[in-house]
């Protein structure tokens, strides 16, 4: 009688444990579909983001411009309708590395002389003229670049400042109606120059549409 008993529950345990297996295969297959759909969704965003890195997006500027070599800064001014806080001229060939550029363009925009700017590089100082640049939001503020053309060496300093440009307008378009200020860059070229390509933190590229200051 206690073998019988014995055996009727080894025969009820090996049915649960029987059922357990059914379920956990059940569960593993459930998993399986979930990781595959998953891999199918990694690899759909994957994709995606791939395509973003390689996307070329062209953008119309309302504060990028061209004009002929010897236009005068009154003349760009008046064309503009500049009344200006802040209107300066660069010689774009003396900006042989960005840290001139930023020290030059700190020196022409603050009121107060600054202390120690020499010893100031790189990151430092792009980021002391981004923010002097910043506090000049609510201002107009004109830069024209003399001598500027293609054969300058990859252009780097004037893509560095169109880069901070975009992202001062778009503070600046933020702002709405509260904020009035107006940034703008012309850049003197004996030729053509119509088109800046810029490349994002994310590898994607925007190539700026310059447009021509007309007479």
């Amino acid at each position: 009688m206690q073998l019988e008993q014995r055996v009727s529950k080894l025969e009820k345990l090996t049915e649960q444990l029987l059922g357990r297996i059914c379920e956990l295969e059940d569960q593993q297959g459930d998993l399986q579909d979930q990781i595959k759909k998953l891999q199918t969704k990694n690899s759909q965003l994957e994709q995606e983001i791939g395509n973003l890195k390689n996307r070329t997006e062209e953008i119309q500027e309302s504060w990028l411009f061209y004009c002929d070599k010897k236009r005068s800064l009154n003349s760009i001014k008046q064309t503009l309708q500049i009344e200006s806080d802040i209107v300066k001229e660069f010689d774009y060939q003396s900006w042989v590395t960005e840290d001139i550029m930023w020290r030059q363009i700190i020196k022409n925009i603050c009121k107060e002389q600054q202390k120690d700017l020499e010893k100031l590089n790189g990151a430092q100082l792009k980021q002391l003229a981004v923010q002097k640049l910043k506090e000049n939001i609510d201002n107009e503020v004109l830069f024209v670049l003399r001598n500027v053309n293609k054969e300058n060496e990859k252009m780097n300093e004037l893509i560095e400042l169109c880069a901070i440009f975009t992202q001062l307008w778009y503070e600046i378009e933020l702002g709405g109606e509260q904020c009035q200020g107006r940034m703008i860059l012309v850049i003197e070229s004996e030729i053509n120059l119509d088109k800046l390509e810029l490349t994002r933190q994310d590898n994607s590229k925007v190539i700026l549409q310059i447009e021509k200051l007309q007479n």
